[in-house]
């Protein structure tokens, strides 16, 4: 009821990351890696399209619109598949993004079946963007098509409101907090050191959207797979 109540507040409130446990620590100035030269001389990883992958149908969530308080629904899905069994579960991601801490309450649900051993898939077809992105990340297999959409990017807020200068503070702070856990969660599986560095900040900073296939390419390791197709 407290994380329900805490989430329908970040729907109203523009981003607030205080409610989520303590951000893994950056990379030391990571934010001041723009100047430095980006390496070009990154690993080439093999992107054809492997095997397609089939999915399990009854053991399927799909998270396939805005990421929102509505994703509860979903992480509750995933604690009731994992109380019926420990075997894999599927997820499908089609979602352009959306609330940092709703996403946040979902990862949290997915850390909290990968610590009893269940393995969670996550694929996509289309589109992975923003905080669909993290929670991509975050998954224990992970496959996109070969032409499907990834992206991500600093946080970020946008709606109607006045800003007063204690506002605009705490906004800050708030979105610089924001920042430490994302990119915490998501440079770790990414394989980003202080070797890559200035190629993850420069994509991240000016928000380049990747194919499946691109991405694949320039990443320094290989942390997901191409595939040619999702078979339900």
């Amino acid at each position: 009821m407290i994380k329900l109540l805490l989430t329908l507040i970040a729907t109203l409130v523009p981003v607030s990351c205080s409610v989520v446990h303590a951000a893994p620590r950056l990379p030391k100035d990571f934010i001041y890696q723009t100047d430095k030269p980006v390496k070009t001389d990154l690993p080439s990883v093999e992107a054809a399209p492997g095997a397609p992958v089939k999915v399990d149908k009854t053991r399927l969530v799909e998270i396939t619109d805005v990421i929102d308080a509505g994703i509860l629904t979903k992480a509750n899905q995933l604690y009731a598949l994992a109380s019926k069994s420990r075997k894999p579960i599927d997820i499908i991601i089609d979602s352009p993004g959306g609330s940092v801490n709703a996403g946040l309450y979902f990862i949290e649900a997915m850390h909290a079946l990968q610590e009893k051993n269940i393995v969670i898939r996550c694929h996509v077809e289309n589109l992975a963007a923003s905080m669909a992105y993290v929670i991509f990340t975050q998954c224990n297999e992970r496959n996109a098509l070969p032409y499907a959409l990834l992206l991500f990017h600093p946080p970020r807020v946008q709606g109607k409101f006045l800003i007063t200068p204690q506002f605009a503070t705490s906004l800050s702070e708030s979105l610089t907090l924001c920042e430490q856990i994302l990119v915490g969660l998501i440079i770790p599986v990414m394989g980003i050191n202080e070797e890559n560095l200035s190629w993850f900040t420069k994509n991240y900073l000016e928000e380049r959207l990747f194919t499946g296939t691109e991405l694949a390419k320039e990443s320094p390791v290989i942390w997901f797979k191409v595939v040619s197709e999702v078979v339900r």
